[in-house]
């Protein structure tokens, strides 16, 4: 791309992040990883669908310096972030830009990830079927997979010590995935 375009540098960027997600993805082979290296993979995501979506969405890290080296599990918030960018702010009317926010915190030794964006939510009604979906004991689903492997994955782990909760509104979602601190 740069020989042959040297004009096209959103998509020379755009290959330097896939790089860093297939190596992440492909070369650190632990289930359990340092929060500081999911987040790094995560960045690298963001960046790629802010450039396809021609930048339309600010993003808001709010990460403690001091939990960046907790652990959780690998690959855990990236359904949640394409979650918010697919069915929440993909769907804001043009005049409105969006906004992703990733937050993480501790509290009585439990970790908590929180992902929010400032979409079109949704009303009770469909907060019931997902929360519903997710939480079924179901196997094959054709909606809320995402969210349904992530619920699974830390229930698997973590049985009733960790979960999944969302919220929304008209004005915003948030998923929050919390799991006891890993020693």
């Amino acid at each position: 791309v740069m020989l042959h375009n040297r004009e096209d540098t959103d998509s020379v960027y755009m290959i330097q992040h896939l790089s860093r997600i297939l190596n992440y993805a492909l070369r650190i082979k632990e289930y359990i990883v340092p929060l500081r290296a999911e987040i790094s993979s995560l960045e690298s995501y963001v960046t790629i669908l802010n450039l396809r979506l021609g930048n339309s969405f600010d993003t808001e890290w709010k990460i403690p310096p001091s939990l960046l080296d907790t652990k959780t599990l690998k690959s855990l918030m990236q359904p949640l972030i394409e979650n918010s960018i697919e069915h929440g702010i993909q769907k804001l009317p043009s005049n409105k830009r969006g906004k992703l926010t990733i937050e993480v915190s501790e509290l009585n030794n439990t970790l908590y990830i929180t992902v929010t964006d400032n979409g079109v939510g949704f009303d009770n009604a469909k907060l019931q079927e997902i929360n519903n979906a997710i939480h079924s004991n179901e196997v094959f689903q054709n909606e809320h997979i995402g969210l349904k492997n992530v619920a699974g994955r830390i229930k698997l782990l973590f049985g009733n010590s960790g979960g999944c909760q969302i919220e929304s509104n008209s004005e915003h979602t948030s998923v929050t995935i919390y799991h006891p601190i890993i020693e």
